[in-house]
């Protein structure tokens, strides 16, 4: 089956679909590109942490317009105190 074929039969499965090509795996990360589905954009990616901003920015951007419901855990929405372990290191000395 062709590119041009398998993009025809690819269901709409909801959400937001990515066609990602890792070309090379230099520096303990790959690179290579990521491409929309659904916007027919592609971008090239420089390590595996940019090709998931890439894909959280994409999925934020389709939440914002289709599913609202969706949001993204991130660091400024946690409000859940970290728990260092003083007392438990105290409670053993």
């Amino acid at each position: 089956m062709n590119k041009a074929n398998r993009h025809q039969t690819t269901p709409n499965l909801g959400g937001s679909q990515f066609l990602v090509n890792v070309r090379y795996q230099q520096n303990h990360s790959w690179q290579g590109s990521i491409q929309r589905l659904d916007t027919g954009e592609t971008i090239n990616f420089r390590s595996a942490l940019e090709l998931m901003t890439l894909m959280e920015a994409a999925v934020k951007q389709q939440g914002d317009r289709h599913l609202p419901e969706t949001d993204l855990r991130n660091w400024k929405t946690q409000k859940k105190e970290v728990k260092t372990g003083k007392k438990h290191h105290e409670q053993l000395g």
